[in-house]
């Protein structure tokens, strides 16, 4: 993903997948398309990382801030973090 969207996680006691829905429902509303693809923190993983929810494929990177999503359309299959 080379342009994506870096999401503030307010929300930290709520679970992963409702935090997801959120911004990728922003993002959506905002881009006019739909996200595939979302880097977080390996602290914010939650296990998740190398899996998919909210129809995201989850990569972990240690250069995106904790409590930070960053949202967008790639191509999930080639790139890893």
């Amino acid at each position: 993903m080379k342009v994506g969207m870096l999401w503030f996680d307010a929300e930290q006691g709520q679970p992963l997948e409702a935090r997801l829905a959120r911004a990728a429902s922003y993002y959506r509303e905002k881009y006019g398309e739909q996200p595939n693809l979302c880097f977080m923190h390996p602290a914010a993983a939650q296990g998740s990382a190398g899996g998919s929810l909210q129809g995201l494929a989850l990569r972990t990177d240690k250069a995106v801030l904790p409590h930070h999503f960053w949202i967008g359309v790639g191509q999930p299959s080639t790139e890893a973090g």
